[in-house]
């Protein structure tokens, strides 16, 4: 596995992990949808884990990563499967909160909001929301 490409700063409240394999033409708008769905008031970061992908996905995230601040990307160089992608993420993610989304954009982020509204909800420390 290959070293973040990253320009992260603070620390953030929240982190979505994103394993991607061959996903070139959806991870920006993925990752658009993200960026839009967020509350301003929250600090985040983004984590995309490439997961060996054959097409010009790392070259995309490479452009991505150098115009958003809040992405992270890390390369496996072989191709591990999601879960080992996904593990790659959750370990490197900062933030408190952890939300998870697949590559595909399965996951529709406008849910985001909604997540977050039902752990403000819940006052509770630890909890997991699935959606």
């Amino acid at each position: 596995m290959t070293q973040p490409s990253s320009n992260l700063q603070a620390l953030p409240v929240l982190s979505v992990v994103i394993p991607a394999l061959n996903e070139e033409e959806n991870l920006q708008p993925l990752i658009g949808e993200v960026l839009r769905a967020i509350p301003d008031h929250i600090p985040f970061e983004i984590i995309v884990v490439d997961d060996g992908s054959t097409d010009r996905t790392p070259e995309k995230l490479g452009a991505l990563v150098s115009t958003i601040p809040q992405l992270a990307v890390f390369r496996h160089k072989d191709r591990s499967g999601q879960s080992a992608a996904m593990r790659t993420g959750v370990k490197a993610a900062r933030g408190a909160w952890i939300i998870t989304m697949d590559g595909d954009g399965q996951n529709d982020p406008a849910d985001i909001p909604k997540l977050l509204g039902v752990r403000d909800q819940s006052g509770l420390a630890s909890l997991m929301v699935v959606g």
